[in-house]
C-alpha cells in the first residue's frame, strides 16, 4: 500500500481513507478493470444469439490472455468471493442478450429458465478459469472449454434450429479439443493407504 500510494503520488492514509482496506482497493481495481473490459467487449460483438455468446467467450478469454499472470493470480480471488466482485452482475450483463436473443429466436424450450442457465454459465466458466488458473488447462484451450462449457449447459435447453447451431458447436469443439489432454498429473499415493 505504501508503495502504491507513493507510485500514485498519494498520501498512504488517503488510499485507507477512501478504499477503507486493501481488500476494497483490490476489488474496486479488479471491478474497474472487468467493467472496461467486458464494455469493450461487448461494443465491438456484432452476432446474436448463440454465435454472440461464443464470440464474447472467446473474446473474453483473449482479454485474459492480455494480461495471463495477472489473471492467474485473481482467478482464486474472485472464485473465492464472487458476491464482493459482482461476477455474477457481470454474467448476467454480458450474457442475458445472448440468451434473451435466442429465446425470441424460439430456440429455448418452454421450460428453460434464463436465469438458471446463466447461472449454469457463470459456474461452469468459473470452474474452466480455475483450472486454467492452475495450470491444468493450457492457453490455447481457454476460450475452447469456455465455448465447450456453453454448448454442454444448451444442449438439453435448446430446440430447433438454435439447438442445430449447439450441436454443430458442440461436434466442432470436442474435435478440436479431442486433441489436448488436460495436464492433470495423478499425485503418488502410498499403495498402503486404501480408499473406504
Amino acid at each position: 500500500m505504501r508503495a502504491l500510494a507513493a507510485e500514485s503520488g498519494v498520501a498512504y492514509k488517503t488510499l485507507f481513507d477512501v478504499y477503507g482496506s486493501k481488500d476494497n482497493l483490490l476489488a474496486t481495481a479488479v471491478e474497474d478493470r472487468l467493467a472496461g473490459v467486458f464494455e469493450k467487449i461487448i461494443k465491438e460483438t456484432k452476432t446474436s444469439g448463440f454465435e454472440r455468446l461464443l464470440e464474447i467467450l472467446d473474446r473474453s478469454s483473449r482479454a485474459t490472455l492480455e494480461i495471463p499472470n495477472l489473471a492467474r493470480a485473481l482467478e482464486p480471488i474472485l472464485a473465492a468471493d464472487p458476491g464482493r466482485f459482482s461476477i455474477k452482475a457481470i454474467y448476467d450483463q454480458i450474457h442475458r442478450q445472448s440468451f434473451e436473443e435466442m429465446d425470441a429466436q424460439g430456440g429455448l424450450a418452454d421450460w428453460a429458465d434464463i436465469d438458471m442457465l446463466l447461472d449454469e454459465l457463470m459456474l461452469d466458466n468459473t470452474g474452466t478459469r480455475l483450472f486454467w488458473a492452475n495450470g491444468v488447462i493450457v492457453d490455447d484451450d481457454l476460450a475452447l472449454m469456455q465455448q465447450f462449457g456453453a454448448c454442454k449447459i444448451l444442449l438439453p435447453a435448446t430446440i430447433g434450429v438454435v439447438r442445430q447451431q449447439v450441436e454443430q458447436a458442440y461436434r466442432r469443439l470436442q474435435a478440436q479439443l479431442s486433441d489436448s489432454h488436460l495436464s492433470v498429473q495423478p499425485e503418488a499415493t502410498d499403495p498402503s493407504i486404501s480408499l473406504l
